[in-house]
């Protein structure tokens, strides 16, 4: 074990600059694996078909929303 120890120091002494660049790709290879990890998959964007749905669905809320206070109670519970 104390000779592995004495090896390591004596070729880290040797090729500090190698030693340097080889610790810090392993830490930013680590790194980059970890935060793949923790942020998980993205979320995609919604498609065309998606977002006209949705624009619709919030004309619509909208509409509603606006002849509410025209119409009487009888009808707007149908409505909605």
């Amino acid at each position: 074990m104390t000779s592995a120890v004495s090896r390591s120091q004596d070729m880290i002494g040797q090729h500090p600059m190698s030693t340097a660049l080889v610790v810090f790709g392993v830490g930013l290879g680590i790194g980059v694996a970890l935060g793949s990890l923790l942020s998980g998959a993205a979320a995609t964007p919604p498609s065309f078909g998606q977002r006209a749905e949705l624009a619709a669905e919030k004309l619509g809320r909208q509409m509603l929303d606006a002849i509410s206070g025209i119409l009487p109670d009888s009808i707007t519970r149908h409505c909605a």
